[in-house]
């Protein structure tokens, strides 16, 4: 699945990040492979600690790695990274 967050931009009011947290989560944990955008550092820690069956691969793009990224999640009892 392609799944593109949106940033965590506090002017979208109702529909910024901490608003839809929970709901995005729920999406991932239904799929075994999700390839995210527009995640930053804070949405993929809260995806991490809303999805403990799922691993992630993938930095942001920032010369440090981290910034906003393209990730991909996926399940790891059905799925492995192979490199």
């Amino acid at each position: 699945m392609s799944f593109n967050l949106r940033l965590d931009i506090a002017s979208d009011s109702a529909d910024a990040w901490p608003h839809r947290r929970e709901a995005a989560a729920a999406i991932v944990r239904r799929a075994d492979l999700v390839g995210v955008q527009e995640a930053l550092p804070d949405m993929l820690a809260d995806l991490d600690a809303s999805a403990p069956a799922f691993a992630r691969v993938g930095i942001g793009r920032d010369a440090d790695g981290g910034g906003e990224a393209s990730a991909l999640l996926y399940r790891t009892g059905r799925l492995a990274l192979v490199a």
